[in-house]
C-alpha cells in the first residue's frame, strides 16, 4: 500500500488528486519571474524549477532561493543531467553537491536513479529537510512490462519518497504497458508512482489519473521540459472528468 506523501501544504499519493507540476525553464531572471507569475490563476500544485536550464552552476543556490521565496506554490528543484535528457553536464559528486545545496532550500528535489551514489543522494537531501523524487528517463524506448515493474522496484529500494520513470512511447501499447505499470505499482510499492510516456503516443499517460498510479503530472504555463505536455487547463479539466466519473 502507498503512503501519502507531503510537500509543502500539498498532499500526493492515496486519497489525492492526481497533482499538477508546471516546469521553469526560464535561463534569465527576467524569464524566471514572468514565468512565475503567470503561474497564478493557473491550476497548478507545484513548480519545477530546472536548474539544469540556468547558465552559471555557480549561482544555483541563490537562484533557487529567490525562486521559492517568489513562488506561492511549493518547488520542485531538478537538476536534469544531459543523459537523462537535461543540459548539466556535472559529474556525479558535481552533481551530489549542487542537489544537496538545492535541497536546503526547497522542499522538494529531484535526484535521479542512475547514480551510484544515488541512494546517498537521497539519505542526504533527506537529511537537508526536502522531500525526494527519484527519477529515471529513457528518451528513446518504453521497456517490456516486466522491465518497468523492475525498474519501479529498483528505484523504490532508494528510499525516495516518490518515484517518477518517463519513456518515449511510440504505441499506444506503450503507454498502456506504462499505465498498467502504475497500477502494478499502486499495489506493489509503498512510495506514490509518476508512470509518464513522452512523445504524442503517450499523451494518455499523462492525463490517466490516480487509479494508475499518476500522483502528479507535467503540464505547461508557458514552455514545455519535455514532448508530450499538454496545457495545464488543459490537463486539470480532464483529470477533474475522471474524478467526476469516479464518484
Amino acid at each position: 500500500m502507498q503512503r501519502e506523501v507531503q510537500i509543502g501544504p500539498v498532499f500526493l499519493g492515496p486519497g489525492n488528486p492526481t497533482r499538477i507540476i508546471a516546469p521553469l525553464t526560464g535561463s534569465t531572471w527576467d524569464a524566471l519571474v514572468d514565468e512565475i507569475d503567470n503561474l497564478h490563476g493557473e491550476p497548478i500544485d507545484l513548480a519545477e524549477w530546472r536548474a539544469d536550464m540556468w547558465p552559471d552552476p555557480d549561482e544555483l543556490a541563490s537562484v533557487c532561493s529567490a525562486v521559492v521565496q517568489r513562488c506561492t506554490i511549493p518547488v520542485l528543484a531538478t537538476i536534469r543531467t544531459i543523459d537523462e535528457g537535461g543540459r548539466s553536464a556535472l559529474d556525479e559528486n558535481a552533481y551530489a553537491h549542487s542537489v544537496r545545496k538545492l535541497a536546503a532550500l526547497a522542499p522538494c528535489v529531484d535526484v535521479e536513479a542512475r547514480w551510484p551514489s544515488s541512494a546517498q543522494i537521497v539519505d542526504d537531501a533527506h537529511n537537508d529537510g526536502s522531500t525526494v523524487i527519484i527519477s529515471a528517463h529513457n528518451w528513446e524506448l518504453t521497456p517490456s512490462p516486466e522491465e518497468i515493474t523492475r525498474q519501479l522496484e529498483q528505484m523504490a529500494a532508494l528510499d525516495g519518497d516518490i518515484v517518477k520513470v518517463a519513456y518515449r512511447a511510440h504505441s499506444h501499447a506503450d503507454a498502456d504497458a506504462i499505465m498498467q505499470a502504475g497500477r502494478w505499482a499502486m499495489s506493489h510499492l509503498d512510495v506514490p508512482t509518476i508512470c509518464i510516456g513522452m512523445g504524442e503516443a503517450g499523451v494518455a499517460t499523462r492525463l490517466a489519473g490516480p487509479e494508475f498510479g499518476l500522483a502528479a503530472t507535467f503540464a505547461t504555463v508557458g514552455a514545455s521540459s519535455a514532448p508530450g505536455q499538454l496545457p495545464a487547463q488543459q490537463v486539470a479539466h480532464t483529470l477533474r472528468g475522471h474524478a467526476h466519473r469516479a464518484h
